[in-house]
């Protein structure tokens, strides 16, 4: 009986988990194995906050790529990678990113540019600055052709 109690505890911390935020399947099982639960148990628990919409994958990338792409100025290859690093399928990223991303990327591309164009107005070597904002485009996770496209 005691052993079931501590199961709807759980439960319930893990719909608090889930509701905070948008949660993906990784996350959740990462915080279910810190209270010493089983595999079995798990997955109980994930189908749980499933069937009751406190854990949906759309959302979660969705929100991701919401977050990342205006909030942290990432491009769509950043935003991929993080969303591998959260196990998400590859054919929902792929979805994803064509449904969320393809009007501001370029947007978002030139104002990221323009920011760092700003920081480097003491830069002299015109080659230089060219080389440290492509780099920059670059490790935000836009592709080289799109960086060329705006800064050219």
């Amino acid at each position: 009986m005691a052993e079931n109690t501590d199961l709807i505890k759980i439960i319930a911390k893990a719909e608090r988990f889930c509701a905070y935020q948008e949660r993906s399947k990784k996350q959740v099982i990462s915080k279910l194995a810190t209270f010493g639960l089983i595999t079995s148990q798990q997955d109980k628990i994930i189908a749980h906050l499933q069937q009751n919409r406190f854990l949906d994958e759309s959302r979660f990338v969705e929100s991701y790529i919401h977050g990342k792409s205006t909030l942290k100025g990432w491009g769509p290859a950043k935003i991929k990678q993080g969303l591998r690093g959260h196990a998400v399928s590859e054919e929902e990223i792929s979805k994803a990113l064509a449904l969320y991303l393809p009007d501001q990327n370029l947007a978002s591309l030139e104002k990221l540019v323009q920011k760092k164009l700003q920081q480097l107005v003491n830069e002299e070597d015109s080659y230089q600055k060219k080389a440290k904002v492509v780099r920059y485009a670059l490790s935000k996770g836009y592709a080289l052709e799109a960086i060329l496209k705006v800064y050219g």
